[in-house]
């Protein structure tokens, strides 16, 4: 509904390693969940890159995305002070809107 009020684009984006041959598998996933939550406006996306927020973050400058929602699925121990996790570099680095979601809290 957020994405309806201001007209917006939802742009569902996977990043796997480039040698995974996976890609169709994961646009028929992607198109049914969005379908499945009925958005009206999206597009799927599937990456290959080594890198996965150094991917999500180029793709969004590409997009001129305003914001970029991303879900988190780590615990909030002590070990993750000695990681650079997905979510966390994304937040960090990238200058636009970062809206996490915790998986582990849902």
């Amino acid at each position: 509904e957020l994405a309806d009020f201001f007209n917006a684009t939802i742009h569902l984006v996977h990043v796997s390693d480039p040698s995974v041959k996976m890609t169709k598998d994961f646009e028929l996933y992607f198109t049914r969940m969005a379908q499945r939550f009925y958005l009206k406006k999206y597009r799927v996306k599937v990456l290959k890159a080594s890198s996965e927020p150094e991917a999500v973050m180029e793709y969004a400058e590409k997009a001129g995305a305003g914001l970029i929602a991303v879900l988190k699925n780590h615990d909030e121990g002590v070990f993750r002070i000695f990681s650079r996790h997905f979510s966390d570099q994304i937040v960090k680095d990238e200058p636009r809107p970062v809206y996490t979601y915790n998986l582990q809290n849902a």
